[in-house]
């Protein structure tokens, strides 16, 4: 998944895109509610993600299912 939901954690918008960076922007500014709960939301998903402990859980998983696929190796 991607780490930015559209709408719902924040916006994006093509690299180099003028015209979509100035409607991310204007959809920011207009929006009917606050903002803060777009903030809050990318921060929460950011950290379930990218925080320490999510990061080691994912590099063991890997690390694990590498060392199952090649069998044993030299002593």
């Amino acid at each position: 998944g991607e780490v930015i939901v559209p709408g719902k954690t924040g916006y994006l918008v093509k690299a180099g895109s003028v015209e979509q960076l100035a409607g991310a922007i204007e959809a920011t500014i207009t929006a009917a509610g606050p903002v803060k709960p777009l903030s809050s939301q990318g921060r929460a998903r950011l950290a379930a993600r990218f925080s320490w402990v999510p990061m080691v859980d994912r590099l063991e998983q890997l690390y694990s299912s590498l060392l199952h696929r090649s069998g044993p190796g030299p002593p």
